[in-house]
């Protein structure tokens, strides 16, 4: 026996629900399904198959070429969505056949025909992260960053490009940036500091408040509370220098004591919205800093924050680190930075986010970049 995947659609209503299930076939009929699918490609596609997708091979087309596997595949796809409507709390009476049920080979199978040595070698990349999201020490950590780090499993190759989504990226494609000054990318970095001696006026500003770390501006978002963004932005900087001529180095210290300090005053649901905070302050940066931009811009490849050998909890989630999976080098992760970075060098500075309208700095609404 073999197993194939669908997408399954049905319409309730003039509005359609995909969903993908596996679907159990003969070896004898998987032979007759992928000999189908070949020739089809061969006689449209004869100059390449870079536009050959799923939804090509719907319940029409095998119908018309195959109605012995037409059957079998229809009926099926009609059980399925009959038991999804019913888990949907549909009555079971009003499961009739005015419910139009269609379906549709998915691309990762098309794929997996066409390109088999891709599709395997996509396999033992999933496999890859299976085992490693299975590690407790991993887990532990990312149990401190989202809410359920299952939600973070790629379900195919194509998921590792989504943002929230751990990813194998070919080492060669990447330009991994870490936290050290001496190195040419270290401006992409959250951590990296404006030249000390760079003039106030260049640093990065929220309306009056300057700092020359955007780390800062995302931690201090963490807390809901104008005391508590008010408490470290006066004690961000080390002595008892004012604001407005302090031009000393960043206290790091100060960061973790503000996390302690305000515990207490954690957003709800901070671990659903960082990620849109985050584009926010990238985009920020973007604004206020040259020489980011001119480093983005510098590289096409995809840049990654280098959490190798680092054993912060949030290392694999805003970043990735080097492994060997066959033979072949790849940065792990999802290193949702990084994928961020390449969008908002690819749209010029600009990225879409979504801040919920009660949001909050030094008890005023969020400023507009």
């Amino acid at each position: 026996m073999k197993t194939i995947q669908l997408t399954l659609k049905y319409y309730c209503e003039g509005e359609g629900e995909p969903f993908d299930v596996d679907c159990r076939i003969t070896n004898k009929e998987y032979k007759q399904l992928t000999q189908l699918i070949k020739e089809y490609c061969e006689q449209e596609f004869p100059d390449g198959e870079e536009h050959v997708e799923g939804g090509m091979f719907t319940d029409e087309f095998f119908c018309e070429k195959a109605p012995e596997l037409y059957d079998k595949l229809y009926g099926f796809a009609c059980e399925r969505i009959a038991e999804e409507l019913y888990e949907q709390g549909v009555d079971e009476d009003e499961i009739l056949d005015d419910v139009i049920k269609s379906f549709e080979i998915s691309n990762d199978f098309i794929d997996g025909i066409l390109h088999p040595e891709a599709a395997e070698n996509g396999n033992s990349l999933i496999e890859y992260i299976q085992t490693r999201l299975k590690d407790s020490k991993l887990n532990k950590d990312l149990q401190q960053v989202v809410y359920n780090p299952d939600e973070l499993m790629p379900k195919n190759q194509r998921d590792f490009a989504e943002l929230e989504k751990f990813g194998l990226y070919p080492a060669e494609e990447c330009q991994p940036f870490v936290t050290d000054q001496n190195t040419p990318y270290y401006i992409l970095d959250n951590m990296a500091l404006v030249p000390i001696n760079e003039p106030k006026e260049n640093w990065m500003h929220y309306g009056d408040f300057y700092f020359r770390q955007l780390e800062i501006l995302f931690v201090m978002a963490r807390m809901n509370s104008a005391e508590a963004h008010e408490w470290l932005r006066d004690n961000l900087y080390m002595g008892n220098m004012k604001r407005d001529k302090c031009y000393g180095r960043v206290d790091a210290l100060k960061k973790i004591e503000y996390k302690s300090k305000f515990r207490g005053h954690e957003r709800m649901f901070w671990k659903l919205m960082q990620v849109e905070w985050m584009k926010y302050c990238l985009c920020l940066k973007y604004r206020d800093i040259a020489a980011f931009r001119e480093v983005l811009h510098s590289t096409s490849k995809l840049p990654v924050e280098d959490g190798t050998g680092k054993n912060y909890p949030s290392r694999l989630f805003w970043g990735a680190e080097l492994v060997e999976v066959g033979g072949r080098k790849y940065y792990f992760g999802c290193n949702i930075l990084g994928k961020l970075l390449a969008q908002l060098r690819a749209n010029n500075g600009r990225l879409e986010y979504f801040l919920f309208s009660s949001m909050e700095l030094f008890g005023k609404p969020i400023l507009e970049i």
